[in-house]
């Protein structure tokens, strides 16, 4: 997954400095990516939010199945 990072940012390691361009790509890269599973993640525990009688109920099944 790096190697295709870097690719997709058109890194090249033959360059002591990279263009303004890759550098810019970088930074989207850094930033976007963790932003947009961040927001994943938010929409996911939205979704399916947990109360007190969820949590309850979930204790229960799992001390049902540590009986049998």
């Amino acid at each position: 997954l790096s190697g295709f990072l870097l690719w997709l940012v058109g890194f090249d390691k033959e360059l002591i400095a990279q263009t303004y361009e890759t550098v810019v790509r970088f930074r989207l890269a850094f930033s976007m990516f963790p932003a947009l599973f961040f927001a994943a993640a938010l929409a996911l525990a939205w979704k399916y939010p947990i109360n007190k009688q969820s949590l309850l109920d979930v204790q229960r099944q799992l001390a049902a199945r540590k009986e049998q």
